[in-house]
């Protein structure tokens, strides 16, 4: 339950509270607990429904001047209600062995989405490539395409290393303050998140509708870099698979390029002019 102070509201503390309940009330003082609250002034944790219902019969107690109003806690107090349709199937890259959690995951998505599952090959660790799960987003635009994941080092001192307190004598050592650290090391992991596919259940179907994510040019962490799949769609997709998927601004506008010119003439042959040595792969309208 929770409680506030009305009148003209004087100082109160959770022990005033506590002793309110047990003199007033006559609860057994180690059968709730009270913590300070916000908005309102007091949470009071009940061992016991039976407990709770003593109160509620009595929602309001006066103890020592002070007026004090109890009514239940809601979980709806003080959120709005909203309903995310879409699901998306994500595939995060760059994730280190030791990292390999869900929690760990959470944490790089944020408030973006809401995992809903992971993948049996994530699970069971038989597939530590990527980390695959599915998830509900907000808004699927919101997913960062890259985060920084830090992961601090483990302090190790060697076997033959004293440490600075060991250093001193025992005497010495009883009188001294712990030593706070100075700095932190850390790893830094580049990690990129991929939206693999998503779905969108309307309000007015029972069934769900599949669709890739729309294609549009981003800006990662080097500006030089674009993805051909974002650029030139499914075709630039494979393309890009021969460059490892990444292809620099120039590929980017002799893509662009050449579907102006297979818009004017579809039966024009274009060839990329990075393609691989020795590749013979064209493209056509």
């Amino acid at each position: 339950m929770v409680a506030h102070v009305g009148g003209g509201r004087p100082a109160v503390s959770c022990e005033l509270v506590h002793d309110a309940l047990v003199g007033v009330l006559g609860l057994p003082s180690n059968g709730f607990s009270v913590h300070p609250y916000r908005p309102e002034d007091f949470l009071v944790v009940f061992a016991t429904a039976e407990l709770r219902d003593v109160v509620l019969a009595r929602p309001t107690v006066n103890h020592k001047g002070a007026a004090l109003f109890f009514r239940k806690w809601m979980r709806q107090s003080q959120a709005t209600f909203d309903v995310w349709r879409a699901k998306v199937d994500l595939v995060i890259e760059g994730v280190p062995p030791h990292a390999f959690d869900k929690d760990v995951v959470e944490d790089l998505l944020g408030t973006s989405c809401c995992i809903d599952e992971i993948a049996p090959e994530t699970a069971s660790r038989a597939d530590l490539a990527t980390f695959k799960v599915s998830a509900w987003p907000d808004d699927v635009e919101r997913i960062p395409p890259a985060r920084m994941l830090a992961i601090p080092e483990p302090v190790e001192l060697g076997d033959d290393t004293p440490s600075p307190r060991q250093a001193l004598s025992d005497d010495t050592c009883s009188t001294l303050p712990a030593r706070e650290p100075s700095e932190i090391k850390l790893l830094r992991y580049k990690v990129l998140i991929h939206v693999d596919r998503s779905w969108r259940r309307p309000a007015w179907s029972s069934g769900w509708t599949s669709h890739r994510r729309p294609r549009r040019t981003i800006t990662v962490a080097s500006p030089t870099l674009v993805t051909l799949a974002m650029v030139m769609g499914d075709r630039g997709a494979r393309f890009g698979a021969l460059h490892g998927g990444w292809a620099c601004r120039t590929c980017a506008a002799a893509s662009a390029t050449g579907r102006e010119r297979l818009a004017r003439d579809p039966t024009a042959r274009w060839r990329h002019p990075h393609r691989p040595a020795g590749g013979s792969r064209t493209w056509t309208g």
